[in-house]
C-alpha cells in the first residue's frame, strides 16, 4: 500500500463526511501535509500518513510536533495519523493525534476496495475557523500545481504524437 492509494482511500472518507476542501500535499506554515480537509464549520485537519514504522518514529523529529503537544498556536484544529492496517498500534499515538488505519475491502467502495476506519479520535487542538488569508494561500497553490500539471501533461501529449 503506497501514499496515493492512502490519499485516495481518505479523500473518499472525508468526502463521506462532507469536508469543503480535500487537498493533498500541501505547504500550510512551514511544513508539507499529506493531506487537509475544512469541514464545513471551518476547522482544518491535517492528515500524516505512514507507511513504514520507521517514517512514523522519524516523524516525532519534526518540530510541529512540539506545537501539537504543547496544543501552541496552530492552523490546525485536528492532526490525525493514517497508516496501513497492523503498521502501527493505537497505543503508540500521542494524545493530541487522532488515529485512522485503511485496509483492503474486498472489491468495495469506496476507492479500489481500499476504506478508511477511525480508530481514535483527536482533541480539538485550536478553535480557530480558516481564514481568508489560508483560503487564498490554498488557491493559489492549487492554481500553480494546475497550470503546472497542465503544462507537463501537454508536453507528454507532444512526445506521443512524435511515436
Amino acid at each position: 500500500m503506497d501514499e496515493f492509494i492512502i490519499q485516495n482511500a481518505l479523500y473518499h472518507h472525508v468526502l463521506s463526511k462532507q469536508h469543503n476542501f480535500i487537498i493533498p500535499n500541501i505547504y500550510l506554515g512551514s511544513s508539507e501535509a499529506d493531506l487537509i480537509s475544512v469541514t464545513k464549520a471551518g476547522y482544518i485537519n491535517e492528515y500524516e500518513i505512514k507507511i513504514t514504522r520507521s517514517d512514523f518514529k522519524a516523524d516525532f523529529k519534526k518540530s510541529k510536533h512540539s506545537f501539537l503537544k504543547d496544543r501552541q498556536k496552530t492552523f490546525r484544529s485536528y492532526f490525525w495519523f493514517v497508516a496501513p492496517e497492523g503498521l502501527i498500534n493505537a497505543d503508540e499515538i500521542p494524545e493530541y493525534a487522532g488515529f485512522m488505519i485503511v485496509r483492503k475491502m474486498k472489491n468495495r467502495y469506496p476507492f479500489k476496495g481500499f476504506a478508511c476506519r477511525e480508530i481514535k479520535r483527536p482533541p480539538r487542538l485550536s478553535s480557530e475557523k480558516i481564514n481568508a488569508w489560508q483560503k487564498d494561500q490554498i488557491l493559489t497553490a492549487y492554481m500553480y500545481r494546475f497550470w503546472n500539471m497542465r503544462d507537463r501533461v501537454e508536453a507528454a501529449n507532444k512526445q506521443l504524437k512524435l511515436f
